[in-house]
């Protein structure tokens, strides 16, 4: 009979530890996966929002710029 942390257990039981602790393994591993998959996820969104408020950071200043160069126009044709 086979000793296991120093107490004897029998084929079938054996077995069935190594079956138990096998599925725990899977277990663990599928919530492993899972939870880098979600992680990965989260961060798509992150870096799609950062994308979206620099977006729309550089069209503010671009209409900014614009309404600029159209204000020193109008000054620049009155004044001729």
């Amino acid at each position: 009979m086979p000793v296991w942390f120093g107490v004897a257990i029998s084929a079938r039981s054996q077995t069935e530890v190594l079956s138990k602790l096998q599925h725990m393994l899977h277990i663990a591993v599928a919530y492993l996966h899972h939870r880098a998959e979600l992680l990965v996820e989260q961060r798509a969104q992150r870096v799609a929002v950062q994308f979206i408020e620099l977006d729309v950071q550089a069209d503010m200043r671009a209409k900014a710029i614009s309404a600029q160069r159209h204000k020193m126009r109008r000054h620049a044709e009155r004044s001729w």
